[in-house]
């Protein structure tokens, strides 16, 4: 079964957790990064794989610009709105 986060939480905004699990019994336990961070993180690496390195001064430039597209992989991943004509 898919993870479908509460709509008005947090994880709707973030897309949940990256590796979701069960936690049991362990009312304390985590779930570790968001799939933003992971997505946003995955982005970096291929930034930075396929280019020279920034200048030091644009570090925060592309942490921006990977989480932009982390926010824009979420928004593709929501299911499509029907279409006017479609609603009958």
């Amino acid at each position: 079964m898919a993870y479908e986060p509460d709509p008005d939480s947090t994880a709707a905004r973030d897309g949940g957790p990256a590796f979701p699990r069960d936690a049991g019994n362990n009312a304390g336990a985590t779930h570790g990064m968001s799939l933003r961070d992971w997505f946003a993180g995955q982005v970096l690496a291929g930034m930075l794989a396929n280019s020279r390195s920034p200048q030091s001064g644009l570090w925060e430039a592309w942490a921006l610009d990977a989480y932009e597209l982390a926010d824009a992989m979420l928004e593709a991943r929501k299911p499509p709105k029907p279409h006017k004509e479609d609603q009958g």
